[in-house]
C-alpha cells in the first residue's frame, strides 16, 4: 500500500512541477486546461475559426455551426455562432443566451450563415465577418454585435452589412480590421474571377466612398486575412494561381490610406 501511496504522490508532484512550464495545460482553465461546448443539442456540426481575448480577459470564440434536420439535405442550414467564456473558462452568462449567441444573419429558412474572423471596436462591440446567403449565391457579410451579444441594429440593414463582387459566385470576407478612426477594413475572396478586394466601411456599416474605387479596391489574390499598420496602410495576405503553375503561391499586398495599391511595396504594392 505504500509503495502505491508513493507511486501517486510522486505522479501528483510531477504534474504540478509540468503546470509551471510555459506550454503546458493551464488546470485553472476550465476542466484541465480544457472546455468543450455546444452550441445547439440539435445534431450538428460546430466550427471554430477565431479566437479574441477581451481587454478584461474574457475570451470570444467565433465561428459557424451546420445543423443537419432528419438527415434531409434540403433542410440543412448553417448560422453565425458566437460563445463567450470568464477567464476560469465558465460561460459568460452576461453574453448572448447564458454565453452562447446563435445568429441567422439571413432570411432564409435554408440559410448557409458563416463566421470566419472577428475584431473588437475600441467600444466593446465585436465585428464578425463571414459569408451570408444572398439572392444569387452567398454573399461577403459583415455583422456587428453589442456586448451583451446582441446584434446591433445601427450598424449596416438590422446590423448586417454585405456585398456580392462576382454576381452570381460564391464570396467570403475573411479578415477584418479596425482603424484607429474607427473605420472598419474588410478582406474579401471571390469566386469569379478568383481574386479578391479590400473594402472600406464607416462606423456605421456603410460604404466608405472616399476609399478605392466607391469603397474598395480590386486585388488580383485572394484575401485570408489582414491588418492595419500604424501608418494606417493596409496589408492583405492571401494567395494565387500563376497561368503556368496551378498551385497557390502566396501574396502580399500594401495598400495606402487612401485605397490604393503602395508603389512602394514589392512590385507595384505586391510580393
Amino acid at each position: 500500500m505504500r509503495s502505491i501511496f508513493y507511486m501517486l504522490l510522486s505522479v501528483f508532484i510531477l504534474q504540478q512541477t509540468f503546470a509551471q512550464q510555459a506550454g503546458s495545460l493551464d488546470f485553472g482553465f476550465g476542466n484541465d486546461g480544457k472546455v468543450v461546448t455546444d452550441l445547439s443539442p440539435i445534431n450538428n456540426s460546430n466550427h471554430l475559426e477565431k479566437i479574441v481575448v477581451q481587454p478584461d480577459g474574457k475570451i470570444l470564440a467565433i465561428g459557424w455551426l451546420h445543423t443537419y434536420i432528419g438527415g434531409d439535405p434540403s433542410s440543412d442550414y448553417s448560422d453565425a455562432g458566437l460563445i463567450r467564456y470568464l477567464p476560469t473558462g465558465e460561460l459568460d452568462t452576461t453574453f448572448g443566451e447564458n454565453g452562447i449567441v446563435v445568429s441567422n444573419l439571413s432570411s432564409d429558412s435554408q440559410r448557409a450563415d458563416f463566421i470566419r474572423a472577428g475584431t473588437l471596436q475600441s467600444d466593446g462591440k465585436i465585428v464578425c465577418v463571414g459569408s451570408v446567403d444572398g439572392t444569387e449565391s452567398l454573399e461577403a457579410g459583415v455583422v456587428r454585435l453589442l456586448q451583451n451579444g446582441s446584434v446591433d441594429s445601427s450598424f449596416g440593414m438590422n446590423g448586417v452589412f454585405s456585398i456580392d463582387p462576382s454576381t452570381v459566385q460564391p464570396d467570403e470576407a475573411n479578415g477584418v480590421a479596425i482603424q484607429s478612426d474607427g473605420k472598419i477594413v474588410v478582406g474579401i475572396s471571390s469566386s469569379s474571377p478568383i481574386g479578391g478586394l479590400v473594402i472600406r466601411l464607416m462606423q456605421d456599416g456603410t460604404i466608405d466612398s472616399t476609399y478605392g474605387n466607391n469603397g474598395m479596391i480590386d486585388l488580383s489574390h485572394e484575401v485570408e486575412n489582414i491588418t492595419v499598420q500604424n501608418d494606417g496602410k493596409v496589408v492583405a495576405v492571401g494567395s494565387f494561381n500563376l497561368p503556368t503553375d496551378p498551385i497557390g503561391q502566396f501574396a502580399v499586398s500594401r495598400i495606402t490610406e487612401n485605397g490604393t495599391l503602395d508603389s512602394s511595396f514589392g512590385n507595384s504594392g505586391m510580393y
